[in-house]
């Protein structure tokens, strides 16, 4: 196993997304409207900011990023209507 100073155990897979063309309003809500969803993520980056999503690879089924997807569709989905009420 890993052990030692700076080092992590777990395997872990870091993805980056970037909708909305990291514009950093829509990715601030994108991360309320994801997480008020169940789906954890965060903000990164700058021009552009970015989604960045840590799967735990070795853990996660298929079924559920399946459902992931699905919700994050949604959420992005309900953030791209919102912009285009405004």
């Amino acid at each position: 196993g890993c052990t030692g100073v700076g080092s992590y155990g777990g395997v872990g897979g870091m993805q980056r997304l970037t909708p909305f063309g990291g514009e950093p309003s829509a990715i601030k809500a994108s991360v309320k409207a994801l997480y008020d969803r169940g789906v954890l993520c965060l903000q990164a980056g700058h021009g552009p900011l970015h989604l960045r999503f840590l799967l735990p690879f070795g853990v996660v089924t298929e079924e559920e990023l399946d459902g992931a997807f699905a919700i994050i569709e949604a959420g992005l989905g309900e953030v791209a209507r919102q912009r285009n009420e405004l």
